[in-house]
């Protein structure tokens, strides 16, 4: 059940209800909730750093609120979601299909922590722990922990998706 459990962290996270304009200002408050850096004045772009942490916030935001539309919108259309346990997901439709049946998952507790961030070009990573802990429908309760490996691509439009989303889990 670790594996399936684990699956919910990276598949199921939803923005939230209140959608802002996408500004700079915006993704560097995002980045900096997650990453616990100081705000920059409103005039500073985001580097592409933050603007992958800020993404990422966003990831954990879908996953918590198990929006399996939106979590998969996060990915590449190509993108890959990569867990123990289970087959490798492949494609934005497909990892969506496979986390809409967690919806009637409650996460209880959540937390995931970026340990570095680094960005090659159009290509950045991202290496981490999370830690959650999760009702399922029956009210059982579990708790899964690990670290995870994200690969993000830069579109054409400039955003960054997922391409890959692997984790492994702690004993």
């Amino acid at each position: 059940m670790r594996s399936r459990m684990q699956v919910l962290w990276f598949g199921g996270h939803a923005a939230g209800r209140r959608h802002c304009a996408r500004t700079v200002a915006l993704a560097t408050l995002l980045a900096c909730a997650l990453a616990a850096c100081s705000v920059l004045p409103k005039d500073t772009p985001a580097s592409d750093e933050q603007r992958v942490i800020a993404q990422l916030a966003q990831y954990e935001d879908a996953i918590r609120k198990f929006d399996a539309t939106r979590a998969a919108a996060l990915f590449d259309e190509a993108g890959e979601l990569v867990n123990p346990g289970v087959p490798p997901v492949h494609g934005r439709a497909a990892i969506r299909v496979f986390l809409e049946p967690y919806a009637s998952y409650k996460v209880i507790s959540n937390s995931v922590k970026a340990e570095s961030t680094s960005v090659a070009g159009s290509l950045a990573t991202q290496v981490g722990t999370y830690a959650q802990s999760v009702a399922g429908p029956d009210g059982k309760i579990f708790e899964v922990k690990g670290r995870f490996r994200a690969t993000w691509a830069r579109q054409p439009d400039d955003r960054w998706l997922l391409m890959r989303m692997q984790t492994t889990t702690s004993k």
